[in-house]
C-alpha cells in the first residue's frame, strides 16, 4: 500500500471543523494549504498557535463541498500509480488529517514510486508524506508520524520496526484510551507492542488485542475502494448557422 497523510485543502489557508463555525483562538486547525504548511502551520495547532508561526495567516471554516472536491483530486491523483485507491477520514482529534492509500502491489522500484507519488500530490496543490508499506496501517501510521519527511519504504518483514518509536496516538484510540496509556507511561507504538496480552484485555478489553497488533504492523483488515465520481458533461448541438 502507498498512504499519503495529508491536509487536502489548496484552496484555503486553514480549514476548521465545520461543526465549529466560530473562529476562536482555541479552535483546532485541521489542514493547511502548502504556503501555511511552508510557513510552519500544521494539523493538530490551534488557532493561535497557527498564527504565532505565520503572521497574516487566514482561518476558514471547513467547506463540506470544497472538502469533497478535494477528497476526489486526492483519490484521482493515487489512482495513476495502483488499480485500486482508498480516501480515509480524519482518525480522531489526534489525527485531523485525511489519508489515501493505493495498492500499489507488484511495483519493482517502489521508491521512486514513492517519490513520484509525493511529486504528483505536490502538483495537485496537496501538502502530502508518502510511505509504501505491506499494510494499510503501517503506511498511514509511517506517513503521518514518522520523522523522516521525505518518502519512506517500509520492507517487507520490518513493519514492526519502523512502528516502534511511533507515538501510540497513531492508533485508533478513543480519548479515554489515550489518556489511560499515557498514564502507564504506554507511549509509544513499541511501548505497547511489548506488553503482555492478557494485561492489556484485563485493562483495555476487546479492542486492545487489535491495537496490540496493529503496534506490532499486523493489520489484516482490506482496502475499501473510493468510487471517483463519474465526471458529467453537457452538450448543445446548434445546428447550422
Amino acid at each position: 500500500s502507498l498512504e499519503s497523510g495529508t491536509g487536502p485543502f489548496a484552496g484555503a489557508d486553514v480549514v476548521l471543523d465545520a461543526g465549529r463555525r466560530e473562529i476562536h483562538s482555541g479552535a483546532t486547525l485541521l489542514a493547511a494549504s502548502a504556503r501555511a504548511h511552508h510557513a510552519g502551520v500544521r494539523a493538530g495547532m490551534t488557532v493561535a498557535q497557527g498564527r504565532a508561526v505565520c503572521h497574516g495567516l487566514t482561518v476558514r471554516p471547513l467547506e463540506p463541498e470544497g472538502h469533497e472536491v478535494a477528497r476526489i483530486a486526492l483519490a484521482e491523483v493515487l489512482s495513476g500509480f495502483g488499480p485500486r485507491v482508498e480516501v480515509l477520514g480524519a482518525g480522531s482529534t489526534r489525527q485531523p488529517w485525511e489519508a489515501g492509500l493505493a495498492d500499489v502491489s507488484g511495483v519493482r522500484d517502489e521508491r521512486a514510486l514513492a517519490h513520484e507519488a509525493g511529486e504528483a500530490l505536490a502538483r495537485a496543490g496537496l501538502v502530502a508524506r508518502v510511505a509504501v508499506a505491506s499494510t494499510r496501517f503501517s503506511a498511514r501510521a509511517v506517513a503521518a508520524f514518522g520523522a523522516r519527511r521525505e518518502p519512506v519504504v517500509v520492507a517487507p518483514g520490518g513493519e514492526r520496526e519502523a512502528l516502534r518509536d511511533l507515538p501510540i496516538e497513531a492508533l485508533p484510540l478513543e480519548d479515554r484510551a489515550a489518556e489511560a496509556f499515557a498514564a502507564l507511561s504506554v507511549r509509544t507504538l513499541g511501548d505497547l507492542a511489548r506488553l503482555p496480552a492478557d494485561a492489556l484485555a484485563r485493562r483495555f478489553g476487546g479492542h486492545a488485542a487489535a491495537w496490540a497488533e496493529l503496534a506490532r504492523g499486523v493489520d489484516p483488515s482490506p482496502m475499501v475502494p473510493f468510487r471517483i465520481p463519474a465526471a458529467l458533461f453537457e452538450r448543445v448541438d446548434l445546428g447550422d448557422p
